[in-house]
């Protein structure tokens, strides 16, 4: 396979940190893992973002999280040991602007269906690639008190430079 202009690709060898092979570990076991991991970054979340995120079935997804221990908060699942910390959360500041980076973990970390959460539908194009993958997302989204209000663009409305 011949690599991209100006990327390579290198031969590597599974070695684990002692030099030895890696110990195989079960598929199961190895999602579990991920789930719990999973939802002490997202967490609240649901099973289709676990899905979405990690490329697992939604089927095999639900499966994972039977073996974290969570609580359900608005049809969320969130780690009992998050809970405390959730509750104590302050809200941001009422005008706080925030531009978050193409590929950040907010944008990123959900399924398309739950994204709703904190993206308006009306701007979920302009953060998103399309199914088809015909419209690369934006380089940074612009969040207006924690919910996404716009995206940089070549030409702003009136032809110039600026956000839409």
């Amino acid at each position: 396979m011949e690599a991209p202009a100006g990327q390579s690709f290198a031969a590597v060898t599974r070695i684990s940190d002692d030099g030895g092979p890696f110990e195989e570990i079960d598929r199961a076991e190895a999602l579990a893992w991920l789930a719990h991991e999973y939802l002490r970054a997202f967490g609240p979340a649901s099973v289709a973002d676990l899905a979405w995120w990690s490329g697992a079935t939604r089927r095999e997804a639900a499966q994972a999280l039977l073996h974290a221990r969570t609580v359900e908060r608005d049809g969320l699942l969130l780690l009992e040991e998050d809970v405390d910390a959730f509750e104590h959360i302050e809200p941001l500041e009422a005008e706080r602007l925030d531009i978050l980076p193409k590929w950040d973990s907010l944008t990123m970390g959900y399924a398309p269906d739950g994204r709703q959460r904190f993206i308006e539908d009306r701007y979920l194009s302009l953060a998103y690639t399309s199914v088809t993958g015909s419209r690369a997302p934006p380089a940074a989204t612009a969040c207006h008190s924690s919910s996404a209000v716009g995206a940089p663009s070549r030409r702003g409305p009136t032809g110039s430079r600026g956000t839409t």
